[in-house]
């Protein structure tokens, strides 16, 4: 991971002091999903259409569930400039601690050439009625060696799937063995899913002392936020960055990266283009650098891809 210069610092500083990306209400530039699913469900010839009607450059995406990896890279090859496959890593055998781990994964690396490696549920809560069951794993967790191993081996970050805001009572415990983790890994960039769940002072804590850290945008804006009841992180207030979390993105502009995660098919029919929207529109009023940062530059420069161009239809 590189760690910010006094150069970056100054020009975030700078940014501070210029004026916004665009006059435009929106966003005009292009996005990368460095984060997205497709379920047995979702319909694959749909999702080039998509990424084209919204501005995205290029997606992560991962199988979700039923939906075998060899069709995401199926459509990878048919679209290589703008689907980068990433290894499945959200097993039976991982999940449930069996025998099957980590040879699954190994046979997974072995299957195809993947740009990326999925997210790592290391902490997630039930989510009734869409098949999601708790997982817990404590940081320190000996499973997650064969994902540190491959991040380092290939380059990825390592995406971690923590929701901090559910753990309630075991918070603090748990949030004191991830910054140990952090510290015992400041080599691999790693990478917060759903900004951890965390607040604008925890996030705040975190940075300056974890330059391998970074916040994926996921999941923190108001489109995910008014379909849910769970704690996901608020970054908006009403259809802007809240002040916190503006300050803090003018701050570190190298260490937040958009993503939307669409897990279900009906997350990419639906919520997908109205996210993209609502981005786009917190985009226009950043300084020029911090949106093209947080819009494609950190995932371009951490994820190693070409420098994105906007999609053909849009």
């Amino acid at each position: 991971m590189r760690i910010l210069s006094t150069m970056h610092f100054a020009m975030a500083a700078l940014a501070m002091l210029v004026a916004p990306a665009q006059a435009a209400e929106f966003w005009q530039g292009p996005l990368i999903d460095v984060h997205s699913q497709v379920d047995q469900r979702t319909d694959l010839k749909t999702i080039v259409p998509l990424l084209d009607k919204a501005g995205v450059a290029q997606v992560v995406l991962s199988a979700r569930f039923k939906q075998p990896s060899s069709d995401v890279i199926g459509l990878a090859q048919r679209h290589p400039e703008r689907i980068i496959p990433a290894a499945k890593t959200k097993t039976r055998a991982f999940t449930k601690n069996s025998g099957g781990f980590p040879r699954i994964f190994k046979k997974e690396l072995r299957s195809h050439d993947f740009g990326a490696m999925a997210e790592i549920i290391m902490w997630h809560a039930a989510k009734k009625g869409v098949g999601a069951g708790k997982a817990a794993m404590d940081p320190d967790d000996g499973r997650l060696q064969p994902f540190l191993k491959a991040a380092r081996k290939k380059g990825w970050p390592f995406l971690a799937h923590i929701e901090f805001a559910a753990m309630d009572w075991d918070k603090e415990r748990y949030m004191k063995k991830f910054e140990a983790f952090l510290a015992a890994n400041r080599d691999v960039p790693v990478g917060l899913i759903h900004m951890g769940q965390l607040k604008a002072a925890d996030a705040a804590r975190f940075l300056p002392l974890h330059a391998n850290l970074f916040f994926i945008t996921s999941h923190s804006n108001p489109i995910t936020i008014k379909a849910s009841r769970l704690p996901w992180t608020r970054m908006f207030s009403g259809q802007e960055l809240a002040p916190r979390w503006r300050k803090l993105v003018l701050a570190y502009p190298e260490r937040f990266v958009l993503a939307f995660d669409n897990v279900f098919h009906f997350h990419w029919e639906k919520k997908f283009l109205p996210q993209v929207k609502v981005w786009r529109r917190a985009l226009a009023a950043l300084p020029d650098a911090v949106a093209h940062a947080l819009a494609h530059g950190n995932a371009e420069r951490l994820w190693k891809l070409p420098p994105a161009a906007l999609s053909r239809q849009r």
